[in-house]
């Protein structure tokens, strides 16, 4: 499968477990939610290795790579749901939405240009996952007395760190995957996660706990996340790294769809316009990604 796949198949995995992360996060917390998805990632990641029969071994030549992206991954994802829980959505989701342009700026300067035509199939994706993520009314989806206390600025902090910390995730499995491969890439980048995550909620006094009943939510969204990460760490190892994680930034797209679909929440006018743009330059990109 190319490069551009792998980031669709990573994009329909994480809007779906984000549109479960909605349900969840808001009664959860921010926190508490993030550690149910990496515990039943961990979960559903062992279950895969029993099956598959594959052995686990951690050479220690990448184990610093591993370690990284386990921390960068923790960070993103936490400032990530807690960007979505402030609100508001529509400004939350495009600035989180940008890791893409800090991962292709990057591959630039590790000498990897995409062709003409497959940079303007990129830009069109971005604009279309734009008009998507602005479409919906401004104060939708979000907390507004937690954004009451230090306003929309903090809000926009947390998903430009959230991006950024997200770009050096994706850098860090480009040296951690041809090693370790892609399923115990993940599986450790979990492990390492959920210990940085129990130490911080330790930290904050915290507990991990969660009620019984959201349990199968946090599972769904644990395997849905946790196979929408293996598939970018698989495609974007290799020169087709911006096709891979260009091709995942249309997670919203999924997200909505999925919201018009099941909770009947009205899609504008501009969101349908980003969703047909989205689809048109994801088929070229995809297209354009082969070889």
């Amino acid at each position: 499968m190319n490069p551009a796949l792998w980031g669709l198949a990573s994009a329909a995995s994480w809007g779906t477990a984000d549109f479960v992360a909605r349900i969840s996060g808001q009664a959860l917390g921010p926190a508490r939610s993030l550690f149910g998805m990496i515990a039943a990632g961990i979960a559903c990641l062992m279950l895969w290795i029993a099956i598959d029969g594959t052995p686990l071994a951690l050479p220690m030549a990448g184990l610093h790579w591993l370690a990284l992206n386990g921390v960068a991954v923790m960070v993103s994802m936490l400032l990530l749901y807690a960007a979505l829980f402030r609100g508001p959505v529509a400004v939350a989701a495009p600035i989180v939405g940008t890791y893409p342009v800090f991962v292709v700026l990057g591959s630039l300067a590790l000498g990897i240009t995409p062709s003409f035509a497959q940079w303007i199939a990129m830009g069109a994706v971005m604009v279309g996952v734009w008009l998507v993520a602005t479409g919906s009314h401004p104060a939708a989806g979000g907390a507004a007395q937690e954004r009451a206390a230090g306003g929309i600025a903090v809000t926009v902090t947390y998903a430009l760190i959230a991006a950024f910390a997200f770009t050096v995730a994706i850098f860090a499995a480009r040296e951690a995957v041809p090693i370790y491969g892609g399923v115990q890439s993940v599986w450790f980048t979990r492990i390492v996660s959920l210990v940085c995550l129990l130490a911080l909620m330790a930290f904050n006094r915290e507990t991990p706990l969660l009620p019984l009943k959201w349990w199968p939510a946090v599972t769904v969204q644990g395997a849905l996340d946790t196979f929408g990460m293996y598939t970018m760490f698989v495609g974007a190892v290799g020169d087709g790294a911006p096709l891979a994680v260009v091709g995942s930034a249309p997670v919203a797209v999924f997200t909505v769809l999925l919201a018009r679909v099941f909770l009947r929440e009205a899609v504008p006018p501009k969101q349908w316009l980003g969703i047909g743009l989205v689809a048109a330059a994801g088929g070229a990109l995809a297209y354009l990604g082969h070889g």
